[in-house]
């Protein structure tokens, strides 16, 4: 007797949402826990309950794996971000589970309905972008209201990267300065 597939929709009644996590909750929790045994690799991870309890699996210090993930550059989270989301869609289509974008409309400020799913990951995407960029500048206007070591490292990791892209462009200056003068 094989498996048999599931309907991806939200449970509607709580007490089988709440049922339902628990379970997969566990499962999760073993396959963390296996993947850090096999690959021998740090692991975090950060799950909400339905009734918005935080529950935290983590491998050797938690501490040392966040400072580990905010020494990756800003570039990089984005470019693993968008490769976990292709990778999801392809297992989420291979498993023949449609993410029905029938039902699903997105409306922008325009008032235009969006029902491809590429535009409408593209806008989500977009929108966090924004509202990370936001916090961002918030926090250059008033550095001394940062409180949150992430966002320092994040402004840290900006500087250094904006620092280096001067460095670059003040190099290809100097080349072309010196190609002039031959």
């Amino acid at each position: 007797m094989g498996r048999k597939k599931i309907d991806l929709k939200r449970i509607e009644c709580s007490k089988e949402r709440s049922d339902k996590y628990s379970k997969r909750k566990n499962g999760l929790l073993k396959k963390a826990q296996e993947i850090e045994v096999l690959c021998n690799i740090d692991i975090a991870l950060i799950i909400f309950s339905p009734k918005n309890k935080a529950n935290i699996y983590h491998s050797g210090s938690f501490g040392k794996i966040l400072e580990k993930f905010c020494k990756v550059s800003l570039q990089e989270r984005e470019d693993r971000r968008a490769y976990t989301i292709k990778t999801l869609k392809k297992i989420l289509s291979m498993n023949n589970t449609e993410n029905s974008t029938e039902n699903v409309h997105i409306f922008h400020e325009g008032g235009e309905v969006i029902q491809d799913d590429n535009k409408i990951t593209k806008l989500r995407e977009l929108k966090e972008l924004i509202v990370e960029k936001k916090l961002i500048y918030r926090d250059w206007k008033y550095p001394e209201e940062v409180n949150d070591l992430n966002r320092v490292n994040i402004m840290e990791n900006y500087l250094i990267s904006f620092l280096s892209h001067i460095g670059n462009i003040i190099k290809i200056k100097t080349q072309e300065e010196q190609q002039n003068l031959i």
